[in-house]
């Protein structure tokens, strides 16, 4: 059983899709980098992402709590979530 739960772009050649999976029995948090082709095809999973019990949930939803406070806290992001506009920029010129 494969779900995804959401995607988002990466940039012009990379989506980063979170998908609930089953492998073995386990059931799996996927956070994954998919790639598109030149033949515009679906995409294609990359080997860049990780594969975690869902039992861990808890703790990677606490430690991206913490990073969003420690980005607000150096300035790197507003208190309403917005990203500075010069990290923007930067993640534009990946495109």
């Amino acid at each position: 059983m494969d779900k995804l739960i959401g995607q988002f772009e990466k940039n012009s050649r990379e989506e980063i899709r979170v998908q609930l999976r089953e492998f073995k029995g386990h059931q799996l948090l996927d956070i994954r980098i998919f790639y598109f082709t030149a033949d515009g095809g679906e995409p294609k999973p990359s080997p860049k992402g990780i594969s975690m019990s869902i039992k861990l949930l808890p703790q990677l939803q606490e430690a991206l709590l913490e990073g969003e406070r420690v980005l607000k806290e150096e300035g790197l992001m507003s208190p309403e979530g917005v990203v500075s506009t010069e990290d923007q920029a930067q993640e534009g010129s990946d495109k």
